[in-house]
């Protein structure tokens, strides 16, 4: 079904009287900054399906509104939005469990190991207890086919899950709502990818040695004075960062979206089946300060994510960015949460509990204006060719990388068809 949704400058939730209970634009009472949230669970009971489709969208419409081309919102999140999508930890176990993946090592934030999925999960649940578990974060698999030293492959079944979803579907890389409507997943070049954390934790480095050779734990004696051991903090964070796509030269800010499960034994999803749990403390800075939280904390905005910002920031640097008149948003996240970025909007992430993340980029057609063009291709607006020579460098970026531009389209994606 094909959608035309207007974004609009007000952050007034006008589309009925009746969603405006439902939906809640906060403001953080230290940072300043503004977000919007709903619980969509509370959604789905209350609403017919096509009231939830008409909520969804002014609520994707209002979380990537902008004034002058700055977001006015720095997250959208909504509650309980996965609960409908397959658990994508438990389907690779049963789906794809020979994958190869690539995992990172507790002790050594250098060291990588290969191996299959099936013997990264068998770990994770021996060792999953209380929120954490005592195994490697696992590096990102291409949920869209894998290229070069990539791990991954193309999860169709899963992708036509996501495309069907009510509140996915529109905002996928090949969405409605995307420049490249349409667009077949196998060349994406935003996404999604799939990860898995294990959550900041402390730990013996015994207590890892067992968790690798799978032994029970030791009974030493003595008190512990006696036997102190040496104990190692796990740090599970990514610095801040915004969010970036590439057209040969030129680096464009853009929309991401991601979507968080707690990672759990059998038993614990028995014994607490409601219970969700925080997964990810973030802070987000207003869209209009990203140049100033640029130059204040040195970002080097062409570098990875992981390696845009050297220092994390905590409670004591938020309070200096305050007085330099930087507005931000400190949040958690639950899991089955399903959150939304707007471009611009510089953000850091700590893991605080066990999970795994699908996220991508999404490039709004509301972000390809001829004027945004011209500040990015360094193309002069007295320039008389000005259209076309935009469009020629945009063609030229991005067939020089395999992937279409910004000005192709495509037929609507038939997956009935699709192989």
């Amino acid at each position: 079904m094909e959608k035309n949704v207007s974004f609009s400058k007000s952050l007034q939730f006008t589309a009925s009287p009746n969603y405006s209970k439902y939906v809640t634009i906060q403001t953080d009472p230290n940072g300043g900054a503004k977000y919007i949230s709903f619980d969509w669970q509370k959604v789905r009971i209350a609403l017919c399906e096509s009231e939830q489709i008409a909520l969804i969208d002014e609520f994707i419409e209002r979380t990537f509104s902008e004034t002058d081309q700055v977001a006015s919102l720095v997250c959208g999140i909504i509650e309980n939005g996965a609960h409908e999508l397959p658990d994508m930890f438990e389907w690779l176990i049963q789906k794809h469990p020979s994958l190869s993946v690539k995992v990172g090592s507790l002790v050594n934030k250098q060291q990588t190991n290969a191996m299959r999925f099936s013997e990264y999960y068998e770990r994770v649940m021996d060792t999953c207890e209380a929120g954490t578990y005592r195994m490697g974060p696992m590096d990102a698999l291409s949920m869209v086919g894998k290229k070069k030293e990539e791990c991954g492959d193309y999860f169709r079944e899963y992708l036509k899950e996501m495309d069907r979803h009510k509140i996915t579907g529109n905002m996928m890389p090949w969405g409605a709502l995307s420049h490249y409507e349409a667009m077949n997943p196998k060349i994406s070049d935003d996404g999604p990818i799939f990860w898995s954390r294990p959550g900041e934790q402390y730990f013996n480095t015994d207590e890892v040695n067992r968790a690798i050779s799978n032994d029970k734990p030791l009974e030493t004696p003595g008190g512990r004075r006696k036997n102190a051991r040496r104990e190692i903090f796990f740090s599970d964070r990514t610095p801040a960062h915004a969010d970036f796509v590439q057209d040969g030269v030129v680096r464009e800010c853009t929309g991401a979206v991601g979507i968080l499960r707690g990672i759990k034994t059998p038993e614990e999803r028995k014994s607490s089946p409601n219970d969700n749990r925080i997964l990810k403390d973030i802070v987000c800075f207003s869209a209009k300060d990203m140049d100033n939280v640029v130059s204040l904390m040195q970002i080097d905005l062409y570098e990875p994510p992981m390696s845009q910002c050297t220092t994390w920031i905590d409670e004591g640097k938020l309070n200096q960015l305050r007085r330099f008149g930087v507005n931000y948003a400190h949040i958690q996240l639950k899991e089955d949460t399903i959150y939304f970025l707007p471009r611009k909007v510089i953000h850091q992430f700590r893991t605080v509990a066990a999970c795994s993340t699908i996220a991508w980029h999404i490039r709004l057609k509301q972000y390809y204006q001829n004027e945004q063009y011209l500040d990015l291709a360094g193309i002069s607006s007295a320039n008389d060719n000005k259209d076309e020579m935009i469009a020629e460098h945009f063609k030229t970026s991005a067939s020089e990388k395999g992937r279409p531009s910004a000005f192709t389209t495509f037929e609507h994606i038939d997956w009935s068809k699709e192989p």
